[in-house]
């Protein structure tokens, strides 16, 4: 599956902590949103 990218020094390293950083903050907008169409539906 995927690595751990700390646990992968390599040429891949870089890449892998930016794509990480990228996953988290759109899960963290999209966790944003779907409080905000909660807290407007009730």
């Amino acid at each position: 599956m995927f690595a751990h990218p700390l646990s992968m020094p390599g040429r891949h390293n870089n890449k892998s902590i930016t794509d990480v950083m990228a996953l988290r903050a759109t899960l963290a907008s999209a966790e944003r949103g779907q409080a905000l169409a909660r807290s407007l539906a009730k």
